[in-house]
């Protein structure tokens, strides 16, 4: 067996039984199930998730865990999307600068929550090992950044940047340095500091 294929499974000593027709799915069973993957993987990384310990937490039958997410990388996949419902729309307003100020510091308040901020370090780690987790993580963070790019793509239109704008290379340097100040160098990001990094931003591109 390769390394990526063993890096999938759940647990080697817990193979997955063939999933039946069961019962209908309860919504507090998955919100439980999904909160624990979390609480758990912020706590012992990729290779120490485990099904038993997840499901204890969850207060759910292993069997009822596997009946939904088959490995590692589907459950911890349903977990990031499941945090990913509760964010409120990116706003478009008239003023472009302040929507992206909205966007930049919603993004700052999620890197310093107990809820996400924290799993960043470990997310990054998983990645880095296991292909199949860094292709999921992937494809979450696309679909994160889809309002954020719409916005910047609908300014392009109105004329509020250049036709020339790289819509993607706009949006890294606009959050690249919030990820930056949160994780590497620790430098302000109060929110004096996250107006002019907008500013700036728009004016580097509207030159």
């Amino acid at each position: 067996m390769s390394a990526s294929s063993t890096a999938s499974a759940v647990d080697a000593s817990e193979a997955a039984p063939a999933r039946g027709a069961g019962r209908p799915r309860s919504a507090e069973a998955d919100a439980a199930i999904l909160a624990a993957a979390i609480e758990e993987f912020a706590e012992h990384g990729y290779e120490g998730l485990r099904v038993g310990a997840i499901a204890e937490r969850a207060g759910v039958a292993k069997s009822t865990l596997y009946r939904r997410y088959p490995n590692k990388t589907d459950l911890l996949q349903a977990a990031l999307w499941q945090a990913r419902s509760t964010d409120p729309p990116v706003p478009h307003t008239d003023s472009l600068e302040q929507d992206l100020f909205v966007v930049v510091r919603r993004l700052r308040d999620t890197f310093a929550s107990d809820d996400i901020g924290r799993l960043i370090p470990t997310i990054l780690e998983a990645g880095s090992r296991h292909p199949e987790f860094a292709s999921a993580h992937r494809e979450y963070i696309t679909e994160r950044r889809r309002g954020g790019l719409e916005r910047v793509a609908a300014a392009i239109t109105d004329g509020d940047l250049p036709d020339d704008t790289d819509v993607q290379l706009f949006m890294d340097m606009a959050v690249g340095a919030i990820f930056y100040r949160s994780f590497v160098s620790g430098a302000a990001l109060d929110d004096d500091t996250l107006h002019e990094l907008v500013r700036q931003t728009l004016r580097a591109h509207r030159r």
